[in-house]
């Protein structure tokens, strides 16, 4: 069953590829869309932030524009690449540039980044472990890894989880694939909690 228009996305745009993460920090997973663009004009992605009632709100004044005339939108991905808790933007064109935009303003909640740490010789690797979050009332899951995109590939040891206005970080937990399971002991909120193995 299709629900887009009951849930608020409603553009009817030629997209080449889509990317979720907790832009605004309100503990709810929001998505990117990158329009293919018409090589005429500059090419502004789509944001849509997730209210947390089921529907999602169009960005208006988001920045995620790539001003290359002549180029095709292609890939998007996620990462905090300051580790400053708010997930940012690396875009890719089609016979253009590659373009990495800096999460300013939107985030406005809590977070926790937690670091996975590099891999281990002889250890169970951290890729496709589940991360359960525990914060304000609410339980958060995450898989470590790729998004599956097309043109989007990403393993990226630090997990971004956004906490609203929650104020304290009750549990994490990281489970590997092998089935060994961690607990991060008093994590602090609005910092990089990281695994020791």
């Amino acid at each position: 069953m299709d629900i887009s228009k009951e849930a608020g996305i409603t553009d009817n745009e030629h997209t080449m590829a889509v990317t979720s993460a907790d832009f605004d920090n309100n503990g709810f997973a929001d998505f990117l869309a990158i329009k293919r663009g018409d090589l005429v004009t500059e090419n502004e992605s789509l944001l849509y932030l997730n209210t947390g009632d089921g529907r999602f709100q169009k960005a208006k004044t988001h920045g995620i524009l790539s001003p290359e005339l002549g180029a095709i939108g292609l890939g998007i991905e996620v990462l905090d690449y300051n580790k400053d808790g708010k997930m940012d933007v690396i875009l890719c064109n089609e016979r253009g540039k590659w373009h990495l935009f800096k999460n300013g303003d939107l985030a406005k909640g809590n977070f926790v980044l937690v670091d996975l740490g590099p891999e281990t010789a002889g250890k169970s690797t951290a890729l496709g472990a589940l991360i359960t979050v525990e914060a304000g009332g609410k339980t958060q899951v995450k898989r470590s890894g790729t998004t599956g995109a097309m043109y989007s590939r990403s393993a990226d040891r630090y997990v971004h989880f956004g906490l609203g206005t929650a104020d304290k970080i009750d549990r994490i937990e990281i489970r590997l694939t092998d089935g060994t399971v961690y607990t991060i002991e008093k994590p602090v909120i609005n910092s990089v909690a990281s695994l020791s193995r």
